[in-house]
């Protein structure tokens, strides 16, 4: 709900979707190292859900750096906004750092011109159960067949964070 309320707010009312973008990555997917060798530690898995939106509202160009906001020729600014879910597990069974989930909401402008990319981004979001990770996590692994490890348990607990990209 949260998501859709900064989406709705961030975007130009006569403006849907102009285009998405969906990354992921997932320690199984080193491909240069046979399947029955590939470790399941440390950042496991990522994925990233962006939306991009043409235009932007005047209140989130008022709090952009000058480089982003406006436009520069036929290249005006666009409003993204993300969704982003990281998972972390132990390298070790014990004296590691404990398991661990980020879900985080992300807002910001873009601007694209023929040989630069440049984008301003606030990302909030959480640790610990609220993150999901653990769900996400057994969810792939039971349906995809892998062992999952256990120890979530022992999870990192909920703590709000933010960070601001440049």
């Amino acid at each position: 709900v949260l998501a859709a309320a900064l989406i709705l707010l961030a975007t130009p009312a006569q403006a849907g979707p102009s285009g998405a973008q969906f990354l992921i990555d997932n320690d199984y997917l080193n491909f240069w190292v046979p399947p029955e060798e590939r470790d399941d530690v440390g950042y496991t898995n990522g994925f990233e859900l962006q939306l991009v939106f043409e235009g932007s509202p005047g209140w989130l160009r008022a709090l952009a750096p000058q480089r982003l906001e406006g436009s520069e020729g036929d290249f005006p600014a666009r409003t993204v906004a993300s969704l982003r879910q990281e998972i972390y597990v132990p390298w070790t069974a014990t004296g590691d750092r404990p398991f661990a989930g980020w879900l985080e909401l992300g807002l910001g402008l873009r601007r694209e011109t023929d040989d630069r990319l440049r984008e301003g981004r606030l990302r909030i979001g959480v640790t610990g159960p609220p993150s999901l990770a653990e769900d996400t996590y057994n969810w792939f692994h039971e349906t995809f067949g892998f062992e999952p490890r256990t120890g979530w348990e022992d999870q990192l607990p909920a703590e709000p964070g933010f960070r601001i990209d440049y």
